[in-house]
């Protein structure tokens, strides 16, 4: 059986969506696995036991051709993509992201069965077969685990699914990670609590690692700026780095970003901190905590309407977190 997989982006995304690799392949242990990503995914995915050819897109590419009006080359570059998937002759296409960017190569693949959960942007007949979720279940990788339930197969395996990971730090002291950088400040925890936190789990015998991009290291300098020991990987690490770090450590704190929710596909110890979103309400996992203090207003989104005084994560205490963390057994 020959199945393609389509998530575009983004990196966390493509994390979570990792997670049904691991059931598939033992539900079909002789099927080839086939993912198509935009190109600067690929090294991402290319350390996947489970995956046997990864089709990179140069999204980008297209993009730009299809803006300067350059029809020839967009035309080219389309009809290349095309004639390589249908090449393959599918038996099988799960799309893990179900908007236009991957739906049209679904439908290009021509493959009889093509299967969603929960197409948007009006993408929906592109497919032979539409799953439409239960609003209610807000468990994380809700949607990828309906795929499986659909196919016939049992989610009990959904787990990390792309490779062994590097133990960069290779500290013999219990640590803990902190994620707290995000693309939106209305997801920032507040800069002091972190301090407090951080002195808390000292007093506690663990160490702390800080992992970001290069684009948080002015804040990590404005929360963290006095202190030396503070174990600081911001801008230093890759994806895959990063989550060697996650995997080894003692357990995670973090907002809602993409390093919060994979840690829990190592099934750590991981109190995500929510406010102006809340992707889940339960985790689904033993080992992972929400604290979500609900208000009127909440969740805003992309639209706060609290003058930046963000309330909604000011109601959540360091001693609160830590509470949690040492709640979940280890």
């Amino acid at each position: 059986m020959k199945i393609l997989i389509l998530r575009m982006s983004a990196f966390g995304d493509i994390i979570m969506a990792s997670g049904i690799l691991p059931p598939i392949k033992k539900a079909y242990p002789d099927s080839t696995i086939f993912w198509m990503t935009q190109k600067e995914y690929e090294p991402l995915l290319s350390n996947s036991p489970y995956i046997d050819q990864i089709i990179p897109i140069n999204r980008k590419k297209i993009e730009m051709a299809f803006k300067k009006r350059k029809i020839g080359e967009f035309v080219t570059l389309v009809k290349r993509y095309i004639k390589e998937l249908r090449q393959y002759n599918f038996d099988l296409v799960l799309d893990l992201q179900g908007i236009w960017k991957s739906g049209v190569w679904a439908f290009f693949s021509r493959s009889r069965k093509k299967i969603v959960v929960d197409p948007k942007e009006g993408c929906g007949f592109l497919y032979t077969k539409k799953i439409i979720s239960n609003p209610q279940d807000k468990k994380i990788g809700a949607e990828y685990k309906l795929i499986l339930k659909h196919l016939g197969i049992s989610d009990k395996e959904y787990g990390f699914g792309l490779g062994e990971v590097p133990d960069v730090l290779n500290l013999k002291e219990k640590y803990v990670v902190f994620c707290p950088f995000t693309t939106r400040p209305q997801k920032f925890w507040i800069d002091n609590y972190w301090k407090e936190l951080q002195q808390g789990f000292k007093q506690n015998g663990f160490k702390i690692a800080v992992l970001g991009g290069k684009g948080d290291i002015k804040r990590f300098t404005k929360i963290f700026s006095d202190d030396s020991k503070m174990i600081n990987l911001v801008g230093k690490l890759d994806i895959l780095e990063s989550l060697g770090v996650i995997k080894h450590s003692s357990g995670v704190v973090g907002v809602d970003t993409g390093l919060t929710h994979a840690a829990m596909l190592f099934n750590k110890r991981v109190v995500a901190i929510f406010g102006s979103t809340c992707p889940y309400f339960d985790t689904g996992y033993e080992a992972g905590k929400v604290l979500y203090k609900k208000l009127p207003c909440s969740p805003c989104k992309r639209n706060p309407t609290c003058d930046n005084k963000f309330t909604c994560m000011k109601n959540i205490s360091p001693q609160q977190v830590l509470d949690a963390f040492f709640e979940i057994s280890s």
